[in-house]
């Protein structure tokens, strides 16, 4: 599969996770970096935002996806980026 058709499949699925959950661009944003393998630190200077800030929507992530740690933050989301692709009737 190509680079380009392989971002495109991605970006799709973070837009699955981005409607599934009710996020906002930012909160998107984090959540990528996050999975992406940066701390919060990291985060906030990829963003270009403070380190408070960043751990303010790792907490409304939480909140959005019902669950109570990072760890189950990612299981959540994999959930739905690994979910298979709806299939078209034809």
């Amino acid at each position: 599969m190509s680079n380009v058709l392989t971002s495109a499949v991605q970006e799709q699925s973070w837009q699955a996770v981005r409607v599934a959950f009710a996020l906002s661009d930012r909160e998107l944003d984090v959540l990528r970096c996050l999975f992406g393998g940066q701390s919060e630190k990291e985060v906030a200077e990829c963003l270009v935002l403070s380190p408070h800030t960043v751990h303010t929507y790792l907490r409304r992530l939480a909140r959005k996806l019902g669950v109570r740690n990072r760890a189950a933050l990612v299981t959540r989301v994999l959930d739905v980026l690994l979910a298979p692709a709806p299939r078209s009737v034809q």
